[in-house]
């Protein structure tokens, strides 16, 4: 599962990133510890030109149940139960009930400079920061959304995404955790939003991830209570997974982002400051 990851990359950063024009309007956001309920910025096939504000999360509710917020998308769907990092079977997702129409017809980018795993059993008592390293910055989680209906006395639909996973291999295994999100080929962007793109290019993108390099440092455990915010929770706690200069990371952060900083509003590019502060 990916519940946590973070986003510290100013609004200008991630639209040049995905070369989008320079000036959508978009409301403040928490960005340092994003988890399930979160308001978060991502490019989706119903406006694949503009960055777009959804809820982390799918609402569900089952006959006689409770609603439940589905975060995560499991791209076997109920294949490879083991989580097997050898699969390379049918993809499931695009039968499992829940997810089997955003799959074909409502998909999206999440923008994103580093997630955030722990082993399977500690999980987030445990936590590490997963990051890009070649090159370092922003990378785009695989994603489908939906719409909602209002809140209860609410006038406005809203719109959530769930995050597509695959069983962990590499660092995120390592780690100890047994799943992963999908990671993108930047070169696939136009292509998963696409609405004519087959199932057949859709799962060759899904099993065609990211080839960039990847480390890791563990982080505080706090980032797993979602009302955390600060910035230092970003902070290294201990050495890295493979040799890296951690002024490396954080200066690159530091360029490009805006760290823990409210005044994020339309028109507010230029903003930053540390996310290590």
């Amino acid at each position: 599962m990916c519940g946590r990851y973070t986003l510290v990359s100013s609004i200008r950063v991630v639209e040049e990133h995905f070369q989008l024009p320079e000036g959508g309007a978009l409301s403040h956001f928490e960005g340092v510890n994003a988890g399930p309920g979160s308001l978060m910025p991502v490019l989706s096939s119903g406006n694949p030109d503009r960055l777009t504000l959804m809820n982390f999360g799918f609402e569900t509710q089952w006959s006689g149940s409770s609603r439940r917020l589905l975060f995560n998308a499991r791209s076997e769907g109920d294949h490879n139960l083991e989580d097997d990092p050898r699969y390379n079977g049918a993809l499931g997702i695009f039968s499992k009930p829940s997810f089997r129409s955003a799959i074909r017809n409502r998909r999206c980018l999440v923008p994103a400079d580093a997630f955030i795993e722990g082993p399977k059993i500690e999980r987030l008592n445990r936590p590490y920061c997963i990051f890009p390293t070649d090159p370092l910055g922003i990378f785009a989680m695989a994603a489908v959304w939906q719409e909602f209906p209002p809140e209860e006395g609410g006038r406005f639909s809203r719109l959530g995404f769930a995050l597509i996973t695959t069983s962990a291999r590499g660092l995120v295994a390592e780690i100890g955790h047994h799943r992963a999100p999908i990671v993108l080929n930047p070169a696939h962007y136009r292509d998963w939003l696409n609405p004519n793109s087959s199932i057949q290019q859709l799962a060759e993108m899904m099993y065609s991830s990211d080839s960039r390099e990847w480390n890791a440092y563990p982080i505080d455990s706090r980032v797993k209570s979602p009302g955390q915010h600060a910035a230092g929770l970003m902070r290294a706690v201990g050495p890295m997974l493979y040799p890296l200069e951690q002024t490396k990371v954080e200066q690159s952060w530091i360029v490009n982002g805006f760290g823990f900083n409210k005044s994020l509003r339309p028109g507010g590019y230029g903003v930053q400051s540390s996310l290590f502060d």
